[in-house]
């Protein structure tokens, strides 16, 4: 797990542009970008909690199965109730190439974003980082959102 700066210094995220830069500033001293989903807890009142979840190695190939799908709804669950203060989570899909949205890309948070309501974790916007930056990947753009 990876922490972020103590709660007072980080913003409050308000808006989607919040969130991107909030992305920004966690990647900027990883140089390269490597496959793996960052989780990060929000309070109600925007705050971000410190503690920062990076899973590594995650085989972006393809739509990820039932199997994983159902464990990774079950660790956002259980995530929520541990931390009494989260009210949602934030999502990153980190990987290398042009930060241009590709149908796996599309797949990947389509699946993500059926995990958090099978746990009943309200989502952020979700974000996708390439070589170039951070883009959004809000749900209505999604043609297949099962």
């Amino acid at each position: 797990m990876t922490q972020i700066p103590d709660p007072p210094d980080l913003p409050v995220l308000r808006t989607q542009a919040d969130l991107a830069d909030l992305w920004l500033a966690v990647l900027e001293p990883a140089g390269h970008l490597e496959p793996a989903l960052w989780l990060l807890l929000v309070e109600p009142d925007g705050r971000p909690t410190p503690a920062l979840l990076r899973i590594e190695e995650v085989p972006l190939g393809a739509r990820p199965g039932p199997a994983s799908l159902a464990g990774f709804a079950t660790l956002l669950a259980e995530l929520a109730r541990s931390t009494e203060r989260a009210a949602r989570v934030a999502l990153l899909l980190e990987r290398p190439g042009p930060s241009v949205l590709t149908a796996r890309d599309r797949a990947w948070a389509s699946s993500l974003y059926a995990a958090c309501r099978s746990a009943s974790v309200p989502a952020e916007v979700i974000h996708l980082a390439g070589d170039e930056g951070v883009l959004p990947v809000p749900l209505d753009e999604l043609s297949d959102t099962a």
